[in-house]
């Protein structure tokens, strides 16, 4: 993965080849997630990164970073990391109910509201349906 300056034209190359998804920081640092979607906080100017967010334990990650925040969704509940506090809030405690999850989601930020737009997958048991065709 590589970041360009507009201003100077020059390419730089993020030394962690295990990064997999990355946004931009209002700090002019980069977030990044690894493939053991674990979340970094990475500083192109020295070359140090540190660990903001484990997510081990969760397969699938989805990741939105606005306004100093880090929104993510383990698939059962939408939370918001800080990056100034260290602490989390979260939207929905266990979602899910039997087979609802939440696969992916959008931040809509106006002057004196947040909306999330949440995409909800369903998955349903296996069922037989006989088909009969009639001419």
């Amino acid at each position: 993965i590589w970041t360009l300056d507009l201003d100077t034209e020059k390419l730089q190359k993020i030394i962690h080849n295990d990064a997999r998804r990355v946004a931009k920081a209002d700090t002019n640092k980069i977030i990044y997630q690894d493939f053991y979607n674990n979340l970094h906080l990475f500083d192109p100017t020295d070359g140090t990164s540190e660990l903001l967010l484990s997510l081990k334990g969760y397969p699938y990650i989805t990741w939105r970073f606005l306004d100093n925040h880090i929104y993510y969704t383990t698939g059962n509940n939408l939370i918001k990391f800080s990056l100034e506090t260290q602490e989390e809030t979260t939207f929905f405690n266990e979602f899910s109910v039997e087979d609802n999850f939440i696969i992916d989601f959008s931040i809509v930020k106006n002057s004196d509201m947040e909306n999330i737009i949440l995409q909800i997958h369903k998955l349903r048991s296996n069922e037989v349906v006989l088909l009969e065709r009639i001419e």
